[in-house]
């Protein structure tokens, strides 16, 4: 079986501290997003601009807080319905499910959602648009589905934990959660890179 990139020791090692390296700055940036968010329609882009940074980082990349704020300028407008995808997503997980048919599919519905939008981020950050974007966000997590359960079951833990904990830990929940998505999609992308560079030398 092919070992996997993200899965390797030094690899996680690496993240673990460049995380906790630049966890100030991606306290930081988590601010600036919640500070960008207070307009409501502008939340998409709050977050995606927080992504963008994070995945920075998550590359071993300098950034700065001239570069969230000009990510959020460019994102603020094409981030809108990613900010509404969030608002429905919310009221989803606020209001009881029902029961029989109609309550399995708002759990599953709520649960393809919450997948799109953690895995919509590093599309839309990758140059894609449109309504395709979060088609392409759900193919992505499917045909990664061993970092898509890891991630996902990161994000549930975290919640559960602030439920159970302290509300505070939901400072940490985006910044950790799109951290873990970034460092998955630096080594799928590493692995890739790797394969195709293989192959170019195979031919020539």
């Amino acid at each position: 079986m092919k070992h996997k990139l993200w899965l390797s020791p030094k690899f996680i090692g690496e993240g673990i501290a460049a995380f906790f390296f630049q966890l100030h700055r991606i306290l930081l940036y988590s601010f600036y997003a919640l500070l960008c968010s207070l307009p409501v329609l502008t939340a998409g882009g709050a977050y995606l601009a927080l992504f963008g940074q994070i995945r920075r980082i998550a590359e071993e990349e300098k950034t700065s807080s001239r570069d969230y704020f000009a990510a959020f300028r460019r994102y603020a407008a094409g981030g809108i319905p990613y900010g509404l995808a969030l608002a429905v997503l919310i009221l989803g997980l606020s209001v009881p499910a029902p029961g029989g048919i109609w309550g399995f599919f708002q759990v599953i519905g709520c649960f393809l959602l919450f997948t799109a939008l953690i895995f919509y981020p590093p599309v839309y950050v990758a140059g894609y648009r449109g309504g395709g974007a979060f088609a392409r966000a759900v193919g992505y997590a499917a045909s990664h589905a061993g970092e898509t359960m890891v991630i996902l079951g990161l994000a549930v833990i975290l919640l559960f934990a602030a439920l159970l904990l302290s509300e505070v830990l939901l400072v940490l929940f985006y910044p950790l959660v799109f951290f873990v998505t970034a460092r998955a999609v630096v080594a799928n992308n590493k692995e890739e890179f790797m394969v195709e560079e293989t192959s170019y030398e195979k031919t020539a």
